[in-house]
C-alpha cells in the first residue's frame, strides 16, 4: 500500500528531515511510502495533493502537529471523505482516535436499540433482571464483540462485570436459537447496526 505522508507543519528547509523519519517509519510498517521529493525539491503541493486524491495513494500518515498545517488538515479531511486508512506519527493520537472510534461504536449500538426498544442507557445499564433490559444488554455485548470493543470496553459501557459479558455472549446462541422475543430484538437491532 502506498502511504501519503501528510504536509509537515514546519518550514519547508527541515521537512526534508522530518518526511525521511515518517517515511522510515512507514517502511516498518511494510507499505510504501509517497515520496514528495523531485530532483532534490519539494514537489508543490497541489501536485503532491493528486497523489493523494487520484488513488496513487491509499492511505495518509499525519505526522506530530498536523494540526497546525493548514495542508495537512485539508489533506485529512479528504481521507475522511474518500474513506481512506489514516496512520498517526503520535502515539497519543493514535490512542485518542482509536478511544473515538470506539465511543463511536458504542453510540451507534445504543442507538440502534433504542430505536428498537425506547430503551436508553441509562435504564437498562441498572442491575436489574427483567427480560427486556437483559436483553438490551446481551445484545450490546454481543454487537459490541462483533464490532471490535474488547470485554472491558463493553463492561465498562453497561456498568456490569466482565463475567457477566462472558455470560451473555455464551447464553446469546441458545437465546438467539430458543427465544423468539429476543430473536425479534437481536435481528432488529443487527439490521440497524449494519
Amino acid at each position: 500500500m502506498m502511504i501519503y505522508v501528510a504536509s509537515a507543519p514546519q518550514l519547508e528547509e527541515s521537512s526534508r528531515e522530518i518526511y525521511s523519519s515518517a517515511a522510515a517509519e512507514i517502511l516498518k510498517l511494510g507499505h510504501q511510502p509517497f515520496d514528495p521529493w523531485s530532483d532534490g525539491a519539494l514537489l508543490p503541493w497541489p501536485v503532491r495533493l493528486e497523489a493523494l486524491i487520484n488513488s496513487q495513494c491509499q492511505a495518509l500518515y499525519l505526522l506530530r502537529g498536523w494540526q497546525n498545517s493548514v495542508e495537512a488538515t485539508i489533506e485529512r479531511h479528504i481521507c475522511l471523505r474518500t474513506g481512506k486508512a489514516i496512520y498517526f506519527q503520535s502515539a497519543e493520537e493514535r490512542k485518542r482516535t482509536q478511544d473515538q472510534e470506539k465511543l463511536a461504536i458504542a453510540g451507534r449500538i445504543h442507538e440502534a436499540l433504542h430505536e428498537v426498544t425506547g430503551l436508553t442507557p441509562l435504564q437498562y445499564n441498572v442491575r436489574c433482571r427483567q427480560d427486556d433490559l437483559v436483553f438490551a444488554r446481551m445484545v450490546f455485548a454481543y454487537q459490541g464483540k462483533r464490532m471490535d470493543l474488547s470485554p472491558d470496553e463493553i463492561s465498562k459501557e453497561l456498568n456490569i462485570s466482565k463475567s457477566m459479558v462472558y455470560h451473555y455472549l455464551k447464553i446469546y446462541p441458545d437465546e438467539l436459537k430458543y427465544n423468539p422475543k429476543f430473536r425479534g430484538l437481536a435481528e432488529r437491532v443487527g439490521k440497524l447496526i449494519q
